[in-house]
């Protein structure tokens, strides 16, 4: 034979026995069916408790006179008994005191009754019902002292137990106990080390890696080094805070009760069973613990948990038969053939063991032999170890797994199926080489970003995004040419990386390729959507040293490309570095201002009236956020909020803005001469659903004792976009404050008629575009005449914003329009000149006396 042959032979007959349960149970059944068929050692004869509590009453009763007195112990009424006569020991003489015991260590009570040679009685009681300290020696299994000259009537054993009586006692030398007893804690402590390690090493393959197997692993372990401490009288032995010798029967029923789900729970989160096999296993589980927990008040619950046990365990055998000889090479959920072969083997154990001893149990008195009292146990060893295999090799086999997935998955994106960010990153730095290399034949880059993918989302659902997202990458692969790539560096972001030695020009002829694909419709179920884009383009040079100061221009291009409108490409410019860089430091100058106290933040307001068209009476006026910075002089709004909004902190900007406003109408509204006129406050959209601006709102007007009419807030067009719950209940709770709403910015986005008749406004405002055009395009004149009329059918006030002439003034007024705001009416103007303003019109001043502030709104 080879030395191939001879190392085939082996794993052939390793694979055939893990292949087949039928060799694992048999080699398991081989030991336990020879023990149970054996010739058994010679039991004593059993009979029926009663008689012999009357003999020995009697006996106690007529003892002679110098014996100690002593009381027969009771048998409860509530347990069966039985009694074991040690006929063999009738008159017997020994060196030393015999210890009578039983090898049942869960045995309830043992009363054992013995006479001396001189007549006298000795009576004694232990076991699981009883202090553990009463026993003679200090050992697992419960035991009695009798005197080493025994008289002429039989020392007699009685079991009371509601489990199952077994003729398991037997006769020792009092030092060979104690040497045994000793042997038996040494034995035990060894097992209960080793299912603690077995424990501490599931914890840790828990905290390593988490898996639903590795916490069913750490609860099984933990449940049942509770139930070996209990049923192998490790607790009451070891353990003082364990519950006393009166609960004995519940906490034994509580330890196999709770065993049962861990092992439950361990099949299931392993073999993951289909859904009605697993209600079954489940509903098995249920009925097998219960039955178990009613042991500890009835007589029948522990053979009816033994036999469902049994029922269960044959239904799990099935099921891990089918896994393991299932046609597929992988039928195992876990992906490991050979940890579900190991997980076979451990249940496997497990389950006999428990089987032998249910057998046993349910044999009531037979005789047995006494290896089965502790099969249980020993298959739960057995089990332990064969899981921690098991739960070793599906960790290994996971962990191949997810190499293999991260090998094959690290150059690809899963949802669109480009290459990855890493690719990218790795061709960007191979193209700053080349251009090391070659400083006349630049790369060239371009960063896109969807700009409408959020609307997509909102309108087609996520999935309907992603599949969006998907489709732009197949599109733009197809205009792929060769030496180009193109991957999704990151959420709607995709990068494109022309072939070096690519001419600028033709950077911008791709890009408005790409946007004119883009711009064609495209069909998602019952959606329409036209996609646009803004794209950033920039040429690496050699003096780009990272792969980020790349990106970060690419990115600064194409924030410039949305700023300008969107749907355009942009190419990267030094200058945009230095504008991020100022805006930066504005961003962190409005922080600062933000934090510092109201009067030291700089910010201010201006005001802008809104006047009738026929007669210019002031309607309101329009507050006007400034601030006075330290080294650029008074910024307007357009300066800094788009800053705010990037950073985030455009509610705090909000916040500062309408506590301003709240003091101005208090002071204007103490001086009697603001009265029927309105201010208004706009609101950015990111304020809109904000639940702290509406307790602000509250908290300003009481501070302020301002009427809550005399208040509007302005919620531009593009807000109305947003229509969640959440939003929707903000809009309902800011209504009934009795604060008017005005809608800022109608007729240049798209507004949902629904809000506006939903919300109820007072007045909507015409973009200012509008105005523009008034005087001679039709397309806007046809606009206002739109306008005017949605106005007169929500009764809402049109007002023209942006009038800088009179021609554009009256002709909005031809219109019907009958309200307007702009330069040429009234510019924004400090409060104090507000004020005089306001007075003069009082006054009835001509509008040519009014001193006007240099101060504008745009």
């Amino acid at each position: 034979m080879s030395n191939s042959e001879r190392t085939r032979l082996p794993r052939r007959w390793s694979d055939a026995f893990c292949r087949s349960p039928v060799l694992i149970l048999a080699l398991w059944f081989l030991p336990l069916l020879f023990a149970a068929v054996a010739p058994v050692a010679a039991c004593p004869v059993a009979g029926p408790a009663a008689p012999w509590i009357e003999r020995y009453q009697r006996l106690a009763a007529n003892q002679p006179e110098h014996c100690t007195p002593v009381a027969i112990p009771a048998v409860p009424a509530s347990s069966p008994s039985r009694a074991f006569a040690l006929a063999h020991l009738d008159g017997a003489m020994q060196a030393e005191p015999g210890i009578v015991y039983s090898r049942d260590n869960i045995v309830e009570r043992l009363i054992v009754l013995a006479e001396d040679a001189a007549g006298c009685v000795h009576a004694g009681a232990a076991g699981r019902g009883l202090p553990f300290a009463e026993r003679a020696v200090l050992s697992p299994l419960a035991n009695v002292r009798i005197p080493a000259a025994l008289g002429a009537t039989p020392p007699v054993a009685i079991v009371a137990d509601t489990k199952a009586i077994r003729p398991w006692i037997e006769h020792r030398a009092e030092s060979e106990f104690r040497t045994a007893a000793a042997r038996h804690w040494m034995l035990l402590g060894g097992y209960a080390a080793v299912l603690a390690v077995l424990l501490l090493v599931g914890i840790g393959f828990l905290l390593w890696q988490p898996s639903g197997f590795a916490l069913a692993y750490v609860v099984y372990l933990a449940t049942l080094q509770v139930y070996q401490l209990q049923a192998l009288g490790l607790g009451p032995a070891w353990l003082p805070f364990w519950p006393g010798p009166e609960h004995a029967r519940l906490t034994q029923a509580l330890a196999i009760a709770l065993v049962v789900p861990g092992i439950g729970a361990a099949v299931l989160a392993f073999l993951r069973p289909e859904r009605g096999l697993r209600r079954i296993i489940i509903t098995g589980i249920a009925i097998t613990s219960v039955a178990f927990l009613a042991a500890a008040w009835t007589t029948w619950g522990y053979r009816v948990g033994a036999l469902s046990l049994a029922m269960l365990a044959i239904l799990v055998l099935m099921l891990l038969s089918q896994r393991l000889l299932g046609d597929a090479p992988d039928s195992a959920p876990t992906g490991s053939r050979a940890a579900l072969r190991w997980f076979a083997a451990g249940i496997g154990a497990s389950m006999i063991g428990g089987g032998l001893q249910a057998v046993s149990i349910l044999g009531m008195g037979a005789g047995t032999p006494d290896v089965l009292a502790v099969a249980f146990a020993i298959g739960n060893l057995v089990e332990s170890l064969c899981w921690l295999i098991a739960l070793a090799l599906h960790f290994r086999a996971g962990h191949l797994a997810d190499r293999q997935r991260l090998w094959a998955a690290a150059y690809r994106d899963s949802l669109t199926g480009l290459h990855n960010r890493r690719w990218l990153r790795e061709q960007i730095e191979q193209a700053m080489r080349a251009a090391e290399r070659q400083p006349m034949a630049p790369s060239q880059l371009l960063l896109l970003n969807l700009d409408n993918l959020r609307t997509v989302n909102t309108g087609c659902g996520q999935p309907g995004g992603d599949d969006v997202l998907a489709s732009v990458g197949k599109t733009l692969t197809g205009l792929l040419e060769h030496g180009e790539s193109i991957g999704r560096f990151g959420g709607d972001e995709l990068v494109l990386l022309l072939r070096p030695g690519q001419d600028a020009c033709v950077a911008e002829g791709r890009a408005a390729s790409i946007l004119a694909k883009l711009a064609q419709p495209l069909r998602r179920g019952d959606c329409v959507l036209r996609l646009r884009a803004s794209i950033g383009i920039v040429g690496i040079h050699a003096g780009y040293p990272r792969v980020d100061d790349i990106i970060a221009d690419a990115a600064l291009a194409q924030a410039a490309a949305r700023r300008a409108g969107g749907h355009r490409a942009v190419r990267f410019v030094p200058a945009m570095r230095r504008a991020s860089a100022a805006a930066e430091q504005l961003r962190g100058e409005l922080k600062t201002a933000l934090a510092s106290p109201p009067e030291q933040d700089g910010f201010l307001l201006h005001f802008q009236p809104v006047l009738a068209l026929d007669d210019g009476r002031p309607l309101g006026v329009e507050a006007l956020l400034r601030w006075q910075h330290p080294r650029r002089g008074l910024l307007k709004a357009a300066q800094f909020v788009h800053v705010a909004a990037a950073a985030g902190i455009s509610r705090e900007l909000g916040h500062r803005a309408l506590r301003l406003a709240c003091a101005a109408l208090r002071r204007w509204q103490q001086q009697r001469w603001f009265c029927g006129e309105y201010l208004s406050i706009n609101l950015a959209t990111e304020q809109v659903g904000d639940e702290a601006l509406l307790t602000e709102i509250k908290q300003a007007v009481e501070r302020e004792g301002i009427e809550p009419y005399m208040l509007r807030l302005e919620l531009p067009a593009a807000s109305l976009a947003e229509t969640s719950a959440a939003v929707d209940a903000w809009r309902e709770r800011l209504a009934g404050q009795q604060i008017l709403l005005l809608l800022d910015g109608f007729g240049a986005t798209h507004t949902p008629l629904a809000a506006l008749a939903d919300l109820a406004f007072d007045s909507f405002k015409l973009d200012p575009v509008l105005a523009a055009g008034v005087a001679s395009q039709g397309r806007a004149q046809s606009l206002v005449q739109a306008g005017v009329a949605l106005g007169e059918q929500f009764g809402c006030l049109v007002i023209a914003k942006g009038i800088e002439s009179q021609a554009q003034a009256d002709q909005f007024h031809r219109l019907g329009c009958q309200y307007g705001q702009g330069n040429h009416l009234a510019p924004a103007m400090s409060a104090d000149d507000l004020e005089a303003w306001m007075r003069l019109w009082r006054d009835q001043c001509p509008r040519d006396d009014v001193p006007m502030s240099e101060t504008r709104i745009h």
